[in-house]
């Protein structure tokens, strides 16, 4: 029997959490957000958040026409309360920092690794700045292959399925 696919009109939730909460989960965000075209939500949070978001990686979205609204440096906390009963579908984990963190949350989402190399990890500000264009142009790539993907409902193979986007 062919694997269930996700019906069109249903929205598929992402959490995307990197360490800081500054850099690359609020950029998949924005990119998810402005690519999907309602077929996603999309989240961010961070494992120790910064507290406010990182200006190369505004200034990169602003700069290629992406919407930064609604944006924040959010702790992964946020989506671990009881009031926040949201349900996740998929959190994907983005950089070293976070990889294999096991977060708990509301649904028991399929969690995925899409390493990144994260600008806040840059030893100097031209090294961030080659790292936030590369990291954009990861997650662009990654991002266009998860919204024109036919996404298996079942959760192990929705893993799999994401999972394989974070290897490209």
């Amino acid at each position: 029997m062919p694997p269930k696919v996700q019906q069109p009109d249903s929205v598929i939730s992402v959490l995307f959490v990197d360490a800081t909460g500054a850099t690359l989960a609020p950029m998949a965000e924005a990119l998810l957000r402005h690519m999907a075209g309602g077929k996603f939500r999309a989240e961010s949070a961070g494992a120790a958040p910064a507290g406010q978001l990182d200006e190369s990686c505004l200034a990169l979205l602003r700069a290629n026409a992406i919407p930064a609204d609604g944006l924040a440096c959010k702790s992964l906390s946020v989506f671990q309360t009881p009031e926040r009963s949201v349900k996740i579908d998929i959190v994907v984990r983005l950089g070293n920092m976070v990889a294999g963190l096991p977060p708990q949350l509301y649904g028991v989402p399929a969690k995925v690794d899409w390493l990144v190399d994260d600008p806040a990890e840059a030893q100097t500000p031209e090294q961030a700045a080659w790292k936030a264009k590369k990291a954009f142009t990861t997650l662009q790539q990654r991002i266009n292959e998860l919204v024109t993907a036919k996404l298996p409902a079942a959760k192990g193979e929705l893993q799999m399925a994401v999972q394989a986007i974070g290897k490209s």
